[in-house]
């Protein structure tokens, strides 16, 4: 058979489902094989028109016909038949529609794990490798209970009824159920208001591999793959543990169910709960699962039920956003007119913000001081002087400003500026009232 009788391999989509598609491809590459072989078999005897040649051809070398024979038929066989499992392995990588996918997360999951230093490494399947590329090295997290401002009583709660016995497990009373970790932490309130904050807080105080879980991960345009990869989420958590499984936006993949649904979503639901059920069925398992939505009331209430330990995490009162402001002004120059009276006049009057909101007219504050600076002669007279310089610590200790202190104005501007931007989305923000006619 020649090489031109080849089966056509269709690589286009078809109308038939994937698997079967791929197993009609698959099949047809074994009976051309198999054809193939009968050829090459029939080639290595003395009596075929080829196999003459190659005789004769070594005979007139100076070789012994029969002994050439012999070895022809121990050598070319078993050389043939790699060739042809190569060969045949090649064929199937090419037709599998996962596999380019796989063999990048593959490149990325050793890249993330040699970072996390991960030792002894467990043998991982291809769909463990797909999910270990969420995996998030807690070591480089700049968030600590120290970073979150206004949530002391949360951080307390989460500290005793979940850390606590979540890093104490192995040690105090395994077999007790009563002294075990809750499986499942729902945090829920409006945006901006920390509950990000909170999961990564907890991934570092526990000391877990933390698994930040995006809906990517799990989607798959194949038939029968996200469910593949929904049962890997948590045999790769039983392998790592302890692990922290976080899923932000949990409302968006575990909704209630509905027979609008489709089959495959719908199907990959039930998969990851029936599995999420088999992890809190185990007395030794160390995982848990963190989910953080805006809005509980869309959730299944399956998943209300695996998720018993819920956080509400509102909207942040006068002082806990006093507390907040001064978290994100910690460590920053300010101009002695920002007094901690000036931080507790502007956190009454700024009713309705969240911990985000409050973050973003800090930021403005600072970079409307920058661009002053930066539109001085000063500045000009500083790039001047070192435009020519090969970069070295005088020139940068040169064009460094002297004074980029965060003033009262600073603050009143950026409030102004982020009030306009809220008030084309419709968003009721108070207007500012002079603050520092209050505190003379």
């Amino acid at each position: 058979m020649k090489m031109s009788e080849l089966p056509p391999v269709v690589l286009a989509e078809s109308s038939k489902p994937p698997q079967i598609w791929l197993e009609n491809q698959i099949s047809a590459v074994k009976e051309y094989l198999k054809e193939a072989w009968g050829t090459l078999y029939d080639m290595l005897h003395i009596s075929h028109p080829l196999g003459r040649q190659i005789v004769a051809y070594s005979a007139d070398a100076g070789g012994n016909e029969e002994r050439i024979a012999r070895f022809l038929r121990l050598t070319i066989p078993p050389l043939s038949l790699v060739g042809s499992m190569i060969f045949l392995y090649y064929l199937i990588d090419q037709l599998n529609p996962t596999s380019k996918e796989k063999k990048a997360a593959r490149k990325k999951a050793m890249e993330v794990i040699k970072a996390l230093r991960i030792s002894p490494l467990p043998k991982l399947t291809d769909y463990e490798v797909c999910i270990a590329v969420s995996l998030v090295d807690t070591s480089t997290l700049e968030t600590s209970w120290s970073s979150i401002g206004g949530l002391e009583e949360v951080v307390a709660d989460l500290r005793d009824s979940v850390i606590l016995p979540f890093r104490a497990s192995t040690y105090l009373l395994p077999r007790s159920r009563l002294f075990r970790a809750p499986k499942g932490v729902l945090f829920y309130g409006p945006p901006g208001c920390g509950k990000t904050l909170l999961a990564r807080a907890m991934a570092r105080a526990a000391n877990a591999r933390f698994f930040n879980l995006q809906i990517s991960n799990l989607v798959n345009m194949w038939y029968g793959e996200s469910q593949k990869l929904a049962e890997a989420v948590f045999s790769l958590a039983h392998k790592l543990q302890p692990s922290i499984i976080f899923i932000d936006e949990i409302d968006s993949f575990l909704t209630t169910r509905s027979t609008h649904d489709h089959e495959a979503t719908r199907m990959m639901k039930t998969q990851f709960m029936a599995l999420w059920d088999g992890l809190l069925s185990e007395p030794d398992s160390r995982i848990m699962v963190i989910g953080a939505t805006n809005r509980p009331g869309d959730l299944d209430s399956a998943i209300l039920r695996r998720l018993p330990y819920k956080v509400r995490v509102p909207l942040p009162n006068a002082i806990q956003r006093q507390e907040i402001m001064k978290v994100h002004l910690r460590g920053e120059p300010l101009d002695a007119s920002v007094t901690p009276a000036f931080l507790k006049a502007f956190a009454v009057q700024t009713e309705g913000l969240s911990g985000s909101d409050l973050f973003e007219i800090c930021r403005e504050a600072a970079l409307r001081n920058l661009r002053g600076w930066l539109n001085s002669p000063q500045a000009a007279a500083n790039f001047d002087g070192v435009s020519g310089g090969g970069g070295d610590n005088s020139s940068e200790e040169k064009m460094r400003p002297r004074n980029l202190s965060i003033s009262v104005a600073d603050f009143e501007y950026a409030y102004q500026k982020f009030r306009c931007h809220q008030l084309a989305d419709n968003t009721v923000i108070p207007l500012l009232k002079p603050i520092m006619d209050g505190l003379d």
